[in-house]
């Protein structure tokens, strides 16, 4: 019987990489607290402004909440647009975040440095850029960009 229906087996493995795929993403996404942010913060209008690609980001203090080349952030003057890639934005609506809203701060851990953004709706909920693309975000914020203070080093 399976012999005459060749397009079986790809079928049924495109559909178990499909749901394996959204049940990963759907995993990931609530291990990082995406849907606690956004409950509060999903955009709902178009996003003007300047847009980095994120290549090393962390949420949450956990070594499970890494977003490597996976996130895309864009600032205006009014706030932050937090947005996952295309393959990977499964429960992850995108999110803006006005300034008012968040805290930042400037620390090392190991021998990376970074600026941890903490977002006052959402006690506990951080998110950490590592190297150099946080400086292009605040160059791209200008004035907009709130005070920063420091944090004791994570060694």
């Amino acid at each position: 019987m399976l012999i005459d229906t060749p397009w079986l087996p790809p079928l049924l493995f495109a559909v178990f990489f499909a749901t394996l795929w959204i049940v990963v993403c759907s995993g990931i996404s609530h291990q990082i607290g995406w849907p606690r942010l956004a409950q509060h913060y999903r955009a709902t209008a178009p996003f003007d402004g300047v847009r980095v690609p994120i290549r090393h980001a962390r949420f949450g203090r956990s070594l499970l909440g890494g977003v490597n080349n996976a996130l895309n952030i864009g600032v205006n003057a009014r706030g932050i647009e937090i947005r996952m890639v295309f393959l990977f934005r499964v429960n992850c609506p995108t999110l803006f975040v006005p300034w008012s809203e968040i805290r930042i701060a400037r620390g090392k851990s190991w021998f990376m440095q970074y600026t941890e953004f903490e977002f006052a709706a959402v006690p506990g909920a951080s998110m950490q850029i590592f190297g150099k693309a946080a400086r292009r975000l605040q160059d791209a914020a200008g004035a907009a960009w709130p005070e920063v203070a420091i944090k004791p080093a994570l060694n």
